[in-house]
């Protein structure tokens, strides 16, 4: 990369990951041509309940991923956060020299240690029998802020609408959780990811006016930035809607940030 990029893809699952065959060099080159840094976030959660975990191999990474590290491609995780591997985790994202830590909620309690991409039908059968699955959800992520302190910024907020039955959730329809959620986001000092996943999404046509209630309302509540990911396991979701996020963002006046070294970085 000739120059320093204007911005950084701060969400990206490469080969490293078990869901993911993009090799690293190849994620770099794409985001490279578009003028974008990159910051791998390859997988970390710890599926005690169902004994079995989905995660990047740490002997393997960040050690074989040194070599690509550089000013415009920095190492980080996505980890996922759950309340019983609150120990764990922390001893992760402190025993290795990461630039970044997403903290992520794949895994909240009412799923019984099932990841929400694999719960759709039993969000359904909530649906059926009247929890407000939205409402458990949003409290599990203000317990997971409060409790852990070792991760950067809060993950896809909207990680529950990728699977839910539902439009994806206004704030409107759930006020005073998102507003905790945000309060806590801003008095511990983390921030908010902005993941890109869902725009463009045909089954959910709302996504913008979704996204763009929660995080004004985010704003309103002192938030002033944001890190911007698309999720990407694959060469062809790189930068994914880059554009209209940035057009969203701009009107609710939020400033992208990146992380090095688990500093924040504002770039202008």
């Amino acid at each position: 990369m000739s120059s320093f990029p204007n911005i950084f893809d701060s969400h990206v699952h490469s080969a490293a990951s078990p869901d993911s065959e993009m090799l690293p060099n190849e994620a770099i080159d794409a985001l490279a041509t578009q003028g974008m840094g990159c910051i791998f976030t390859e997988h970390l959660d710890f599926f005690p309940k169902t004994g079995s975990d989905f995660m990047v191999d740490l002997d393997f990474y960040p050690r074989a991923y040194l070599p690509y590290r550089s000013r415009t491609v920095l190492l980080g995780l996505e980890i996922g956060l759950t309340a019983e591997c609150i120990v764990k985790n922390r001893m992760v994202a402190n025993s290795a020299d990461f630039d970044y830590i997403i903290g992520s909620v794949h895994v909240p309690d009412f799923t019984n240690g099932v990841d929400l991409a694999f719960f759709g039908e039993h969000l359904s059968k909530m649906q059926e029998s009247g929890e407000e699955f939205y409402r458990l959800y949003l409290s599990y992520v203000l317990d997971m802020i409060q409790q852990n302190d070792f991760f950067d910024a809060l993950g896809h907020i909207d990680y529950i609408s990728r699977y839910s039955p539902l439009p994806g959730s206004l704030y409107e329809d759930f006020p005073e959780e998102y507003d905790a959620v945000f309060r806590a986001v801003v008095e511990n000092d983390k921030v908010l990811e902005f993941n890109t996943a869902r725009m463009g999404n045909e089954r959910d046509k709302d996504v913008r006016q979704n996204l763009f209630a929660i995080y004004s309302r985010y704003h309103a509540l002192g938030g002033r930035f944001v890190t911007l990911g698309s999720d990407a396991h694959t060469l062809a979701r790189l930068g994914y809607q880059f554009p209209a996020a940035l057009q969203l963002l701009s009107e609710i006046g939020l400033q992208i940030v990146y992380f090095s070294e688990r500093k924040r970085i504002c770039k202008t």
